[in-house]
């Protein structure tokens, strides 16, 4: 089922769209240093989500949206081993997690190992613990 759009493609936008592939086109060839690649990509991701949350009507600043953009940016280069990185899944599925759970789900697993884990997921700022005691459960950051 094709939907037509509920906008209009302006020769303002047009030119805007041809000005933006030049620039693509000219930084592609352009030999820079990886670093600046990296940070104009970002910058480009975090004007792209301003601009289409925007569109999609939605009232965040771009202060907000750049705050979010660069929260998630930065948990996305840590690099957790195997377990930890389902036992963050596996919280991120749930909304909060018992340590009961994750140990059912790694019986083969000591409980001190996970518990270990937890802990390194908690300092890496991925997860939170609420409560200290038996009933204290995890929630995904």
């Amino acid at each position: 089922m094709n939907i037509p759009p509920e906008y209009e493609i302006t020769p303002e936008i047009k030119k805007l769209n041809s000005l933006i592939e030049e620039l693509r086109a000219f930084l592609n060839s352009v030999n820079a240093k990886p670093e600046i690649i990296n940070k104009l990509n970002q910058l480009n991701k975090l004007k792209s989500a301003f601009y289409s949350a925007k569109i999609d009507g939605n009232t965040l600043t771009w202060e907000q949206i750049k705050e979010e953009f660069i929260k998630r940016s930065q948990n996305e280069h840590i690099i957790l081993p195997p377990r930890q990185e389902e036992i963050l899944a596996i919280i991120k599925d749930h909304m909060n997690v018992s340590f009961d759970f994750i140990q059912r789900r790694f019986y083969k697993v000591p409980a001190r190992t996970l518990r270990y884990d937890l802990k390194k997921l908690a300092e890496k700022g991925l997860v939170i613990k609420v409560g200290i005691t038996r009933g204290s459960f995890y929630r995904a950051k």
